[in-house]
């Protein structure tokens, strides 16, 4: 629905209504950021990305459902929608995802300096689940049949069977022999900060 939006002028009075987005964010646009097309709710894919962005690390909701959010942030001048229209209309963004901690690892702010839109595949690559997985390290289930440790690593979008390993160190370790191939194949995709990012990436437990 993204590509049915057409801007229309904002009234004064659907100025008058607006207030701060999470408590944060000022949305200074002067159109309507959400109209009506076909009957259908449809949202300004700028407004949309920035919306996403804040709610990420501003909203009690998603910080509880997503407790590694609860200490990132949005920089000042992106907490006004304008500034970061203006910087989004420069990317190239469309069927992107926005990503803050790729290009520099373990970054917990959204800025022009530390975000960049990635693909859908570059998105999961460096996805970590660690919420999911437990107490064993990336790449590692405990087998039960074996009693031993399963590695495993997602090469083009499967799950890859690595083998059994007596212990989660030597199960990791295959893990990571993966992981830095497929990164490395995927990072030979793309160009400029992305591809150097990808090859400098360092794959934590």
């Amino acid at each position: 629905m993204q590509n049915q939006f057409k801007e229309v002028p904002a009234t004064s009075q659907s100025l008058s209504r607006r207030r701060l987005i999470l408590g944060v964010g000022t949305n200074d646009a002067d159109y309507l950021t959400q109209t009506t097309v076909n009957n259908k709710k449809v949202m300004c894919p700028y407004y949309a990305k920035w919306r996403g962005m804040l709610s990420r690390c501003y909203s009690e909701i998603n910080i509880e459902k997503y407790p590694s959010y609860s200490d990132c942030t949005v920089c000042e001048e992106w907490l006004l929608f304008s500034v970061f229209r203006q910087w989004m209309k420069e990317q190239e963004w469309k069927g992107k995802h926005l990503d803050k901690d790729i290009l520099t690892q373990g970054n917990k702010v959204y800025s022009a300096d530390t975000c960049i839109f990635v693909s859908c595949e570059v998105n999961l690559l460096l996805l970590d689940r660690g919420g999911d997985r437990g107490e064993f390290p990336q790449g590692v289930v405990y087998h039960k049949k074996t009693g031993k440790y399963q590695s495993q690593c997602k090469v083009n979008g499967k799950n890859k069977y690595l083998g059994l390993f007596n212990t989660t160190k030597d199960a990791h370790i295959e893990y990571k022999k993966a992981k830095y191939k497929e990164i490395k194949r995927v990072a030979m995709t793309v160009d400029g900060r992305l591809r150097d990012a990808l090859l400098a990436y360092i794959i934590t437990e």
